[in-house]
């Protein structure tokens, strides 16, 4: 008995020493702030088809200069979505894109033309047959003639650039006759000088072909919500034919024939600027420059004849071939409806050729081979009326 309380109380002492040893201990030191803790948005779970679901805060508190502690757990790009992309300003003219898949398109144009060519006075008309040249001269004018465009291309996706070819043809011939007046003459023009040089008719005649391959690269630019701008260049194949000349009769002509034939083949550099102006919805006003070089081959022959068959002698049979450089111009203006994927438009357009006609011309009735090369502007001008579709 003795020794169980003996042990007892040893026990006790022991553990009130302990215990009065750790409470001054903790009274020696200074007090811990309890550390605070942010309080948390509320979480939903976002589940993708090619993930496993992440858990992300429905929304982040806004501070500004976020507080010590508080952790953004956002992801910087969420499962099946794609990083955002860097944003940049576009130019005041950047190209069309406006076709993300490309497109055939196709073209038809009737063309109601009228040739002109300087150099196609065949007879002076005076009243008083005196030697003394005075009067009018008479001029070969081109009738209005019906032409045809065509035109197919492909407008790449995406980029604005074109590819397209056209084919332009033109046909015209014209008659014209003149007579002296009683107690006038008319004095040839086209005749060498010297042989035939007055009759009392003549009979002017020309006739005319065009065929025009241009093959085109262009691209067009968005300048604002109302206005492109499309520039091309390319390469144009030209085949130009033309004969003209006059059929003479009374005192020196008897069934005189004056006949000049005219040809140019040739290829060149071309380039141009198209404007479109979209004035209301649907309907636009448009406008269309080129210009270019043509290298190739001039051929001239004229050929004249008098007297009636089988009594008929030739005068002359000159040809002349040579190879050389035609400049050339254009402009369109008009205006154009649109609906859906058909286009109509109309406009007036002029085409000009620079020195693109030939002729050689003998000029002197004593040396009787001098002779001038003769250089003539042709040009076209007239209405056209434009179809288009585009698939």
């Amino acid at each position: 008995m003795n020794l169980t309380w003996r042990a007892w109380k040893n026990f006790t002492t022991t553990v009130a020493i302990v215990s009065l040893g750790a409470t001054a201990s903790v009274q020696g030191q200074a007090p811990q702030p309890i550390p605070s803790v942010a309080p948390t948005a509320p979480t939903r779970m976002i589940a993708s088809s090619n993930a496993p679901p992440v858990r992300v805060p429905d929304a982040m508190p806004i501070s500004q200069g976020e507080p010590q502690g508080i952790v953004d757990f956002t992801p910087p790009v969420l499962p099946g979505e794609h990083a955002p992309t860097a944003y940049h300003a576009e130019p005041m003219l950047h190209h069309h894109l406006e076709d993300t898949h490309g497109k055939w398109f196709a073209t038809g144009e009737y063309l109601l033309w009228r040739p002109r060519m300087d150099g196609l006075g065949y007879a002076v008309v005076d009243p008083v047959n005196n030697y003394s040249p005075t009067g009018r001269v008479q001029n070969l004018n081109h009738d209005v003639a019906s032409g045809l465009r065509v035109g197919v291309g492909y407008r790449l996706p995406g980029q604005g650039w074109d590819l397209g070819i056209t084919y332009t043809y033109l046909s015209s011939s014209n008659d014209q006759k003149t007579v002296a007046p009683p107690g006038g003459i008319i004095y040839p023009t086209f005749t060498r000088p010297g042989v035939v040089d007055s009759a009392t008719s003549a009979i002017g005649n020309a006739a005319f072909d065009y065929n025009i391959f241009d093959l085109d690269v262009g691209r067009t630019w968005t300048v604002d919500e109302h206005f492109s701008l499309r520039t091309f260049g390319g390469v144009r194949f030209a085949s130009i034919d033309m004969d003209y000349g006059a059929r003479y009769d009374g005192l020196q002509a008897v069934g005189s024939q004056v006949t000049n034939r005219f040809g140019f083949e040739g290829t060149g550099p071309t380039a141009g600027v198209a404007g479109n102006w979209n004035v209301t919805k649907g309907f636009s006003l448009l406008g269309n420059a080129r210009t270019g070089l043509l290298y190739g081959d001039y051929s001239s022959r004229v050929v004249e004849t008098n007297g009636l068959a089988p009594m008929q002698s030739v005068l002359t049979d000159l040809t002349d071939n040579f190879s050389g450089v035609a400049p050339f111009m254009s402009l369109a203006l008009g205006g154009s409806y649109t609906w859906r994927n058909i286009s109509f438009a109309a406009g007036y357009e002029v085409t000009h050729y620079f020195s693109l006609a030939s002729q050689p011309v003998l000029v002197d009735d004593f040396a009787e081979g001098k002779y001038v090369r003769k250089r003539n502007d042709l040009s076209f001008d007239g209405i056209f009326f434009r179809l288009g579709v585009t698939y």
